[in-house]
């Protein structure tokens, strides 16, 4: 329904009288005053869509204000439209300073118990509530151990134990809120997770490290010789360490007695899992038996830390049965390369009266990383 204002007549001869000025409405009075009172000036940020910068924002708001206000003012200027729940309540007073728009909104909402969600260029704010998240576990669901000790007298043990899902079970529990729950089922590969948003950020970067990190594996390169010793030879002239030139390193083998391969398996072994391989005795030939236990350690960079422990098993040059089968062993921590070779020596023994022989292992590491797709995602 239309609504006339009675104007006053004007005098004969006189113009029409000037209408009296109306009062400013409601919104002429919000369009008129600042768009926050006593905040300084955002520093703009980037125009496309995106939280995470490049650019950052910097505002001092040193009035408390309606969080419904604040969240329109961190996002001027930028292509994102935003929705407040109905129940939000709050106020927010405080200084921001070189921020991505996602730091920004998270330190306004999260201390006020409140969250938030991106649908394209919707930014949605409401009520922090918990949500639930399924993470596949592509690990094997085996509980490994292992130990090799010295004869009696050393005081040398190396022992391991491995349980991939056990560790990530508590490694889940321990990024979780006070309120948070997960379930972990193991024949399935799956840990359900409930939680706010930010822990299940959490959980989902740790995962996608944990399944790098595992999936991470060596193969492994050994080549297990016997040299009998040339005559008046009491001992390889060359000792352990890496072999920077390996055909160099195989004629100085070959210039100390002859070479026979005892064995050359390759194998794979994943990242802080025990790998072994054995080599049974030939007591009719004079060949020893050989144990290697490896453990690898592989980081990002190319270097592999291995836990090696070589056993070397000879028996008496005379034949004596296997009950009576010296041993030697070595008990070792080193870091190389990927693609370097060690040398493992110093195992001598008699192979009959009047032969020495002594036992050498070489090891080549090479890294294998198949690829993981991240779990993490965007928000």
């Amino acid at each position: 329904m239309a609504v006339q204002a009675a104007v006053p007549s004007a005098a004969p001869g006189q113009g029409v009288a000037p209408l009296p000025p109306l009062p400013a409405s409601a919104l002429e009075q919000m369009a008129g005053e600042p768009s926050q009172p006593r905040t300084l000036p955002v520093t703009r940020m980037a125009t496309r869509a995106d939280l995470d910068g490049p650019r950052t924002l910097s505002v001092r708001i040193t009035r408390a204000t309606q969080l419904r206000s604040v969240v329109q003012l961190l996002i001027r200027g930028t292509p994102f439209s935003a929705i407040v729940h109905s129940s939000v309540r709050g106020t927010f007073a405080g200084e921001l300073r070189s921020l991505t728009l996602r730091q920004a909104l998270e330190a306004v909402l999260f201390p006020s118990n409140l969250d938030y969600d991106v649908r394209g260029t919707v930014i949605r704010v409401f009520p922090r509530r918990p949500a639930t998240r399924i993470f596949p576990l592509d690990l094997v669901a085996v509980r490994r151990s292992w130990q090799s000790r010295s004869d009696p007298g050393e005081s040398v043990t190396t022992t391991g134990v491995s349980d991939a899902l056990t560790e990530v079970d508590q490694g889940v529990r321990s990024l979780l809120s006070a309120d948070g729950r997960h379930y972990l089922d193991r024949r399935a590969g799956l840990v359900q997770v409930t939680d706010f948003a930010e822990r299940l950020e959490r959980v989902a970067l740790y995962l996608e490290a944990v399944h790098q990190r595992a999936a991470r594996q060596v193969l492994l390169d050994v080549q297990i010789y016997r040299v009998l010793l040339r005559p008046g030879l009491a001992a390889l002239a060359s000792g352990p360490g890496i072999v920077a030139d390996r055909a160099a390193f195989m004629r100085t083998l070959e210039a100390s007695g002859t070479v026979q391969t005892l064995a050359s398996p390759r194998f794979f072994a994943m990242n802080n899992e025990a790998a072994m391989v054995r080599l049974a005795p030939d007591d009719g030939q004079g060949r020893p038996g050989a144990s290697l236990m490896l453990t690898p350690q592989i980081s990002s960079d190319g270097i592999v830390q291995l836990s090696v422990v070589p056993r070397i098993a000879v028996g008496a040059p005379d034949g004596s049965p296997a009950a009576g089968r010296a041993v030697n062993e070595s008990d070792t921590v080193l870091r190389m390369r990927e693609g370097e070779t060690v040398v493992f020596s110093g195992f001598p023994y008699a192979a009959s009266a009047h032969e020495r022989a002594e036992v050498v292992v070489l090891l080549t590491p090479i890294i294998v990383v198949p690829s993981v797709v991240s779990q993490a995602g965007q928000r």
